[in-house]
């Protein structure tokens, strides 16, 4: 049996390293805990300076193999490539989980594409490992 895959989407430009692996980390040690494993586009090692098409190719890439997405909308202003994921995953099917306080989740073409939002990663986290484990 496969396990549930879970990309984690969000915000990246303009953020410390830290900032942007901190809640990936987190997520990454409930959901092995779960038995899932995940896709972390930070992990990604493109050449010095990537190409917008490679980076989103790359994106696109893991995306599609994974079974969930985990989308991160918790910084202060929106982030044009999580906005992007959030909507290529939902067009291919995928279910989009989103966690944070910025109000984008509202907008309909995000909340078309969002299955549930919650406000803390926490309860995120608990809805996928609830809902998505494949046993």
């Amino acid at each position: 049996m496969h396990k549930t895959v879970v990309y984690l989407a969000g915000k990246m430009s303009g953020l410390t390293r830290e900032e942007m692996t901190e809640w990936r980390i987190e997520a990454e040690d409930q959901l092995n805990n779960a038995g899932m494993s995940v896709l972390d586009p930070t992990r990604t090692i493109l050449c010095t300076n990537p190409s917008a098409r490679e980076i989103v190719v790359n994106n696109k890439f893991q995306i599609n193999h994974s079974n969930i997405v985990l989308a991160e909308i918790a910084f202060t202003g929106i982030s044009l490539g999580t906005m992007s994921e959030i909507v290529y995953a939902g067009t291919k099917g995928k279910p989009v989980i989103s966690w944070g306080k910025n109000e984008v989740h509202k907008y309909p073409w995000i909340s078309e594409h969002t299955v549930k939002h919650f406000i803390t990663l926490g309860e995120a986290l608990e809805y996928i490992v609830e809902n998505y484990s494949i046993v």
